[in-house]
C-alpha cells in the first residue's frame, strides 16, 4: 500500500535515498568505532571508559534509527 499522494516511482526513490543514507552512516559509524579504539589505546582508565560508554551509545542510536 503506498503513501496517499505517492506513486510507485516516488516510493522508489525515497526508498533509494534511505537506503544510501544508511550506508554513509555505517560507514561513519565504522569510522567512529575505530577512532574509539585508537582514542582508548593511549587513555587512561577513566577516559577509556567514558570513550567506550559514548561509542556504545553511537551504536544505539544508530541501531535505534535503523
Amino acid at each position: 500500500m503506498f503513501v496517499s499522494g505517492m506513486d510507485a516511482v516516488t516510493v522508489h526513490y525515497v526508498v533509494q535515498v534511505l537506503e544510501s543514507g544508511q550506508e554513509e552512516g555505517q560507514k561513519k559509524l565504522e569510522k567512529a568505532l575505530e577512532q574509539g579504539n585508537v582514542a582508548c589505546q593511549g587513555a587512561d582508565p577513566e577516559d577509556k571508559e567514558v570513550i567506550e560508554e559514548e561509542v556504545c551509545l553511537l551504536q544505539e542510536e544508530y541501531d535505534t534509527f535503523l
